[in-house]
């Protein structure tokens, strides 16, 4: 039997050294499509949608902090669909269905419809993305992306807006993935059970939000641009 372990003795080995996104920097960061990074909405146990979460890799950083070596690493954006309802036992009312949470409304309109100022022109561009996109999976021949209104229709007739909206957005984004400037927090959980990094801030991939950062290129000669202003006409393809 040859001594694998003591004629290795001799042989030099590389023992890689472990990198990490910092917490607390900006870094440019682009939407996973592949594997659980994808974006998806979450269940609970009892099969009601109640959270976005998605994957998204390094692009792009300030080169001294955020290093080239660090394209392709991974963060994670989550975000509860609807506002906290907790307290009144959860959404009673088609208003409330309808209603979207903050973070995931600033999420959207971040990848969507990047460098608009006007928040009222703003998520109007949001929704006319969305609406767009719905026609086409309404139309879908795949059962595996098919959804319309009907879809998400309760009892009584109350339709689940706010989960029907993200389901698009994630449909959406998976077929044209985006940039998003972000930064990373520690989430160590309401007991202190979790220790995951995680996106905290976030803002428009746009020039005029990418001081002092730059796009990386990747092995294989891939990189991006940043948005210019007023983008959402942008070709996700080239960016």
């Amino acid at each position: 039997m040859i001594d694998v372990f003591g004629s290795a003795v001799g042989r030099k080995q590389e023992e890689s050294v472990s990198r990490e996104l910092p917490i607390k920097q900006w870094f440019v960061a682009r939407i996973a499509t592949q594997g659980g990074a994808k974006p998806h909405i979450k269940d609970t146990n009892d099969g009601i949608p109640f959270m976005f979460k998605t994957g998204l890799y390094c692009v792009g950083g300030d080169g001294k902090v955020v290093k080239e070596n660090m394209y392709g690493l991974y963060t994670f954006f989550n975000a509860f669909l609807r506002p906290n309802y907790k307290d009144q036992g959860g959404p009673k009312s088609q208003d409330d269905y309808d209603a979207l949470n903050g973070r995931l409304v600033g999420f959207m309109n971040a990848l969507l419809s990047p460098g608009i100022e006007d928040k009222e022109a703003r998520w109007k561009n949001t929704l006319r993305q969305l609406g767009d996109y719905a026609v086409k999976l309404a139309e879908s021949n795949d059962p595996e992306t098919r959804c319309d209104a009907n879809t998400f229709t309760l009892e009584g007739g109350i339709v689940d807006n706010a989960a029907y909206m993200a389901t698009v957005f994630v449909f959406l984004i998976k077929e044209s993935p985006r940039n998003v400037i972000v930064n990373q927090r520690l989430d160590t959980g309401k007991d202190g059970d979790r220790n995951d990094l995680v996106v905290g801030s976030f803002k428009d991939a746009i020039t005029d939000n990418a001081k002092g950062l730059q796009m990386f290129t990747s092995r294989d000669g891939e990189s991006y641009e940043f948005y210019g202003a007023e983008a959402e006409s942008a070709d996700p393809k080239n960016f």
